[in-house]
């Protein structure tokens, strides 16, 4: 099980490895995107690709991005979908900001393909799906409401309501006699 990260900034990695831990992800290998990883086969990169040292100093070579640029994408191997997506919400719920796209391996044809171009796949697939959200006409949907509106007020200009059955004050007048002295 692993993940590629891709477009993070160096300071979200180890938030990311410890909100992983929290949730429960320690088994989950954390591949972090450099630019010489870019250009390696996707099965390469999980084949070879090795979690940075946590305990060491954020190496010097690490840039923002890494060399991918701030499209944030994920990439996962072997991880169930339900579990991708609580991924993603653990992620967002550290503050991470919430543009990310994400890509499983089992949606790349062809693994040999270099890793920069699978993440550029995952960020046109994303911004496909943003394509197909259906456009909505704000002005049409305001003459609806209004049509909506005006039949409803029409509606409620019928005041008769011959099952209501009319108020008994003589139980109210009971409540209010025996209570009269009493302090609430």
């Amino acid at each position: 099980m692993g993940i590629v990260l891709a477009g993070f900034l160096v300071a979200e990695m180890p938030i990311i490895r410890m909100a992983l831990d929290e949730a429960g992800g320690n088994a989950i290998e954390m591949i972090v995107c450099s630019s010489d990883l870019l250009y390696t086969p996707v099965q390469q990169v999980f084949q070879e690709g090795s979690e940075p040292d946590w305990s060491s100093p954020i190496p010097p070579d690490w840039i923002d991005g890494g060399g991918w640029g701030q499209e944030r994408v994920l990439l996962f191997q072997n991880i169930p979908q339900l579990n991708q997506l609580e991924i993603v919400q653990v992620l967002y719920d550290v503050g991470i900001p919430p543009i990310i796209h994400s890509m499983s391996l089992d949606m790349v044809d062809d693994t040999s393909q270099i890793l920069g171009h699978v993440l550029g796949q995952a960020v046109q697939l994303r911004r496909d799906f943003n394509d197909e959200e259906p456009y909505i006409d704000f002005e049409e949907d305001e003459e609806d409401e209004e049509s909506e509106d005006e039949d409803a007020y029409m509606v409620t200009d019928d005041h008769s309501a011959p099952d209501l059955q009319p108020l008994d004050f003589g139980v109210i007048d009971d409540i209010w006699e025996n209570n009269r002295g009493s302090s609430y």
